[in-house]
């Protein structure tokens, strides 16, 4: 939803085993059925033709099911944060409107599949629709953001591959009206900044099982554009077509493997490449970065209803390339000046260790992660649950 720089998404080992939300609290170093699906729509073709029915503490809802041979998936969800992150060069009142439209939409997906001579094969749309028109006690702007998304996958013995399209449009008008407390209102014009962003993301993956690795490899690009809006009563808009473009892929390998009868062991480790470029009036910034990461995790069986979750990443080697080149007049025109920074860590821990629970009850499970808000040392909180999950499988 919120894509301020974009970053892959970490690509695992397909599983078919009972749902659980074992993915954040071991760092996703470990996938269910539904992180594939997110990943790969040929993941609709449930093995068995069960149904799967998952609900989460947030609001949302996922469902697989089969019918006429096809499978088939409907996930619904609600906006926990804001749906799109503006970029620089912007107002206030640009920023409160994002801001504003938070749960202000259902996110769906619809998901249909099948399977063609032992080869699965899976599409999926995603639509989303978020508007605030004319809301009173307050200058608005009538913010709106769309998202739209087409994703194709197969499936067939150790090979996957899929790709994915989506776009995101998020604007204001240029005019809008503050009401008073005496109830009148008056036009209110928006000031300079940008009013109108779209983003164009492309993500392809493949992933090949080799003895107990899952290897993957992932590529994608994102592109942003842009129009602004001069300002005052009688303002002009400007397009800008390369706002921002950032590229880049990852590639690794990934395996779990039973320690004990009760423990099981999860690690993942994988090279990533980004470069991204980001145009401004008068700056533009070009980073490079390469990372060496590496994530763990262990799942221990405490009782036949009961699992104990944790997980931790770190990145043993990274380097960032920023050049940042400024420009004496706006459109980049008149005399300019570069800058390059070079930094190169090692043995770095990406962010705090997760841990969560399961408990399963005959064919319904329910999972939840300690909830982290940096509230300590290891950045756990007093409200002990994060995110829950509750899983139905008949």
């Amino acid at each position: 939803m919120v894509h301020k720089r974009f970053v892959f998404v970490s690509l695992l080992a397909p599983s078919f085993s009972f749902a659980s939300t074992a993915t954040q609290s071991l760092s996703d170093t470990t996938r269910d059925l539904f992180d594939n699906l997110n990943e790969n729509p040929a993941f609709v073709n449930v093995e068995g033709g069960k149904n799967h029915l998952r609900i989460g503490k947030s609001g949302g809802l996922q469902l697989l099911t089969t019918a006429g041979g096809f499978g088939l998936g409907i996930q619904i969800d609600t906006i926990t944060s804001v749906p799109v992150a503006h970029l620089d060069r912007n107002t206030k009142e640009l920023g409160d409107a994002a801001t504003a439209l938070t749960k202000k939409s259902m996110p769906l997906q619809l998901t249909l599949g099948g399977d063609a001579s032992g080869m699965k094969w899976g599409t999926a749309l995603q639509y989303e629709n978020a508007k605030i028109t004319g809301e009173a006690a307050a200058t608005t702007f009538d913010p709106r953001f769309i998202k739209a998304g087409l994703s194709i996958g197969v499936m067939k013995d150790d090979v996957e591959s899929s790709f994915r399209w989506t776009r995101d449009t998020w604007k204001v008008a240029t005019s809008g009206k503050t009401k008073g407390v005496t109830g009148a209102e008056t036009k209110t014009t928006l000031p300079a900044g940008m009013n109108e962003q779209m983003s164009d993301v492309f993500v392809g993956l493949a992933r090949y099982k080799v003895e107990q690795y899952q290897t993957f490899f992932t590529g994608g690009q994102r592109t942003t554009k842009a129009v602004f809006w001069s300002g005052g009563d009688n303002g002009t808009t400007s397009n800008q077509d390369n706002m921002e473009k950032v590229q880049g892929i990852e590639t690794g390998a990934e395996r779990q493997y039973k320690l004990a009868e009760s423990v099981t062991l999860h690690g993942k480790g994988w090279l990533s490449w980004t470069s991204s470029l980001a145009n401004g009036s008068q700056k533009k910034v070009q980073t490079i970065e390469t990372k060496l990461n590496v994530g763990h995790g262990i799942e221990f069986a405490a009782a036949s209803w009961v699992s104990l979750r944790a997980g931790i990443q770190s990145s043993l080697y990274g380097n960032r390339k920023e050049t940042t080149t400024t420009y004496a007049e706006p459109n980049q025109a008149g005399t300019s000046g570069a800058n390059t920074t070079n930094s190169t860590y090692m043995l770095q821990l990406v962010d705090a260790p997760s841990m969560g629970v399961g408990f399963k009850f005959g064919q319904i499970a329910i999972d939840a992660t300690l909830g982290q808000d940096g509230s300590s040392d290891l950045g756990f909180t007093e409200k002990i649950l994060g995110k829950v999950e509750m899983t139905a499988q008949f």
